[in-house]
């Protein structure tokens, strides 16, 4: 009986494998199951190419250090117009993500404030709505948006406003971790200073756009300041303050043989050093509308080799690096610059700003320092040398190396217009191979400064300074002090966070892709790590696409360029469409023919 019973429902089994409509039953209850199980799971790819909608190690860091529960409380609207929706959908995203993974201590809430209790609550926490517009054909709407996170940890609260100055902020997950950080710890000195000395940059503030140039640095130790605590001025002719861990020396300082020695005790006792220096010197035309627009700022005069540069050399020589004394293009690695032409805003390729990044192989892949850079931007640069039997207990790395592409000149215009032949020129001088654009070493440092040249030192000084700079001469180190290390990085150009960036949107994200960089690198050098990957998640410079080098043999300009790809679309596309429909039109009135014959 059992049997008979289990061979009818066998038979009946085998019966339904043939038939049509349980085998379609099947596959769509399949599908739905499917798409119910994916919905439940928690799936998050992110296809950028910064990689900037998804958490990166420093939040897994941060959250493993708290020391302390932390309540997050996020107010975002969610009834907002598609292109608000389109930036915040990713900080929500984060902030789920970040409940995730923040652990017992880090509780996050998120509230869409529709009703007027919420709303009520989000006022209570200092998140006031502010006006958000939306048109359409019909009607234009004005009603109120909450973009907050309000935090608190224990008596200490603190605010985190989404939207600053009308735009909603960038980097979320690095804003989001430093207030974080500075809501649980208790920020100490930032052991960084500052060289003052002839040849450098400065770090003025700017009281109008003239006064943005390309030697003044204020923005980027503002904004620094603003992470990491006040600088420290430091001046020349004087020691390095004690309490100064990291030195910072942009451009090309006069240095006597006592400013040096200062700076090799500094070195000696444990100090950090940051060297931005470039070979050649420019000028930059001012004055016309272009300028105040902070457009074309590439029309500047030739470029020639520093006299400064041979001085600096015998310095930093001593050290194991030194810069070459050379211009360095980048005409395929180039980045974008706005320029005038008539009455339009056009974007040309600069080769004297060089973009390098992970995806053109420039970057290390390995050093902590630059293995989380999208990119680094070296605008009017030279190169590096290095020269590790210097210093034969340091490591010297090579963080940053130029294309095989390169070309290399002792003079050149540095004019928009003026570059746009490089790389097709039959003049041009090509690396042999890729050159070191930044270098790092790290580790024991043997004095400059042999005795005879301290003697020197003391015999020049004025009387009135005479016993206290022989104080310090005869407690002078001549090897590395015992349990420290120092490290010194060397990039040739001075540009990459100068004030004059910040002139128009189009190279401010230049100005902000380097700020990212190089505060990292301060952090690290202080060492404070826990950021760096979050901090260096900023979208990158988009390069300008030239014709391909086939072209570039029969057409070596960028007009020439312009001009055929224009009439192609104006022209061959239209006609190659055309054609096509011809020839289905005579293939079509054939089968009509055939069929009627």
């Amino acid at each position: 009986m059992k049997t008979s019973l289990a061979g009818k429902i066998l038979q009946t089994l085998k019966s339904l494998n043939h038939n049509g409509r349980f085998i379609a039953f099947n596959a769509v209850l399949a599908f739905v199951l499917l798409n119910v199980v994916a919905s439940r799971a928690y799936v998050q790819w992110d296809l950028t190419r910064d990689q900037v909608n998804s958490l990166s190690q420093s939040s897994y860091q941060v959250f493993d250090e708290l020391k302390q529960n932390v309540i997050v409380e996020a107010y975002i609207s969610g009834d907002v117009p598609g292109e608000i929706k389109a930036v915040l959908d990713p900080i929500v995203s984060q902030l789920q993500q970040m409940d995730r993974v923040g652990g017992d201590r880090l509780s996050v809430r998120i509230y869409d404030p529709t009703t007027e209790e919420l709303k009520d609550r989000a006022v209570s926490r200092g998140i006031t709505g502010q006006p958000v517009g939306q048109a359409t054909m019909e009607e234009a709407s004005v009603r109120q948006g909450y973009f907050g996170i309000y935090l608190q940890s224990g008596e200490r609260s603190a605010l985190l406003e989404l939207a600053r100055g009308g735009a909603l902020i960038e980097n979320f997950e690095y804003v989001f971790l430093r207030k974080l950080k500075d809501l649980t710890e208790d920020p100490g000195p930032s052991g960084i200073g500052f060289y003052n000395a002839p040849g450098t940059s400065q770090t003025y503030r700017p009281r109008s756009l003239e006064e943005y140039g390309k030697d003044n640095l204020h923005w980027f130790r503002m904004l620094a300041e603003n992470d990491m605590g006040s600088w420290k001025d430091v001046f020349s002719g004087e020691p390095v303050p004690e309490d100064v861990e990291t030195l910072i020396v942009a451009g090309l300082p006069r240095l006597d043989s006592l400013d040096r020695y200062f700076l090799d005790q500094f070195l000696l006792r444990g100090g950090n050093l940051i060297l931005l220096a470039t070979p050649f010197e420019f000028r930059l035309s001012g004055g016309s509308p272009m300028a105040q627009m902070g457009l074309g700022q590439s029309r500047a005069g030739p470029a020639r080799i520093s006299e400064e540069l041979q001085s600096f050399n015998d310095w930093i020589s001593s050290y194991g690096i030194k810069i070459r004394p050379e211009i360095l293009f980048e005409p395929v690695l180039a980045a974008p610059e706005l320029d005038l032409q008539g009455q339009y805003m056009v974007e040309y390729r600069n080769p004297a700003w060089a973009v390098y990044s992970h995806q053109s192989n420039n970057l290390n892949e390995e050093n902590p320092l630059t293995s989380d850079a999208v990119q680094i931007i070296f605008p009017w640069t030279g190169s590096l040398e290095i020269l590790p039997d210097k210093q034969p207990q340091a490591k010297f790395t090579t963080l940053v190396e130029s294309s095989a592409d390169a070309i290399v000149s002792e003079s050149h215009s540095l004019a928009l217009e003026e570059m746009q032949d490089i790389g097709r020129s039959t003049g041009d001088e090509y690396v042999s191979s890729p050159r070191p654009m930044m270098a790092l070493a790290e580790g024991n440092f043997f004095s400059a400064f042999k005795e005879k040249q301290k003697e020197e030192i003391l015999a020049k000084a004025d009387p009135a300074s005479r016993a206290r700079l022989q104080e310090l001469l005869q407690n002078s180190l001549a090897v590395q002090k015992d349990g420290t290390r120092s490290r010194i990085l060397v990039a040739p150009t001075s540009y990459m966070v100068a004030d004059i960036f910040l002139t128009n949107e189009s190279n401010a994200r230049i100005f902000q892709v380097n700020l990212a960089f190089l505060s990292s690198v301060l952090e690290s050098m202080q060492g404070d790590t826990d950021l760096v990957a979050a901090r260096l998640r900023t979208r990158g410079v988009d390069y300008i696409e030239g014709p391909p080098s086939w072209f570039s043999y029969l057409i070596p300009s960028d007009k020439g360029f312009q001009v055929v790809f224009q009439w192609f679309h104006v022209l061959l596309v239209p006609l190659i469409v055309g054609i096509y429909g011809l020839i289905r039109l005579t293939r079509r009135n054939q089968k009509r023919g055939m069929e009627d014959g």
